[in-house]
């Protein structure tokens, strides 16, 4: 793999490490955007910088730009193959691996990091500068010291009738440390040797805290972290590079 593609995918990778995603509020936001551009740019221009690296090993000379194949979300695999040809003639005939490591990240075989990029860099770079925003949650913990809840999202600890209590909403509920978690029909929740009251709100050995937490979503996908995005589309070029480097040492040394 040639020097330069890796070279940028680290300057990418390098920038997403150094972003700081847990304090994102509202007038910093074309700031933080400003940084995901320049990040997304420098991966769509890694998988290009792919694209001629085997163009030209497999091809002597092209009059055509040179674009990483991808079909498009609602399209198949037989829109996939012309795509792919028409990018990487001969590539297919003469090394079949790299048609099959291409194909398999396309969204038709649910590998989403591909498109996902695809489309956001050309959202950002012909559409509108403002693909995040801002998303206001509320995370409420209780732990007794050795065990805790944290519940992420528009839910509570709250009686929902008769006599059943719970954590409810659309949010996850995570549980840590050892023990359990138990409620009682009389409005009360055991989190390992502390206990909450859901009626009076009285706490006996439990530490009880509510708080908003501002999240940074793509407008795209609003139940998804900006964050994990960019992850996994890091991670997904990641291990492209280290397969097709595989592949080639292979060709070359067999």
């Amino acid at each position: 793999m040639r020097e330069d593609i890796k070279a940028i995918f680290k300057s990418a990778e390098d920038e997403y490490n150094n972003l700081d995603f847990s304090n994102v509020v509202e007038e910093n936001l074309i700031n933080i955007t400003i940084k995901i551009k320049h990040i997304l740019e420098d991966l769509r221009s890694t998988l290009d910088y792919i694209a001629n690296d085997i163009y030209y090993k497999y091809n002597t000379c092209s009059n055509q730009k040179i674009y990483f194949p991808y079909a498009k979300r609602e399209q198949n695999e037989e829109l996939f193959e012309k795509q792919f040809q028409r990018n990487l003639p001969n590539v297919k005939e003469k090394n079949i691996q790299i048609y099959r490591i291409v194909k398999k990240i396309q969204s038709f075989n649910n590998e989403f990091w591909l498109i996902n990029l695809i489309e956001l860099t050309n959202n950002i770079k012909h559409v509108k500068l403002r693909i995040n925003k801002v998303k206001l949650e509320k995370h409420t913990t209780a732990t007794d010291g050795k065990i805790g809840i944290t519940v992420v999202g528009d839910t509570s600890i709250r009686k929902i009738g008769g006599e059943q209590y719970g954590i409810f909403g659309e949010g996850q509920v995570f549980v840590g440390g050892t023990g359990q978690v138990l409620f009682y029909s009389d409005g009360i929740i055991k989190i390992g040797d502390g206990t909450y009251n859901i009626e009076d709100k009285s706490m006996n050995n439990l530490q009880v805290n509510e708080c908003l937490i501002n999240k940074l979503v793509f407008t795209e996908w609003d139940n998804i972290e900006s964050k994990v995005i960019l992850k996994d589309i890091i991670e997904g070029i990641k291990k492209l590079i280290n397969d097709i480097e595989e592949i080639e040492f292979n060709r070359i040394t067999n």
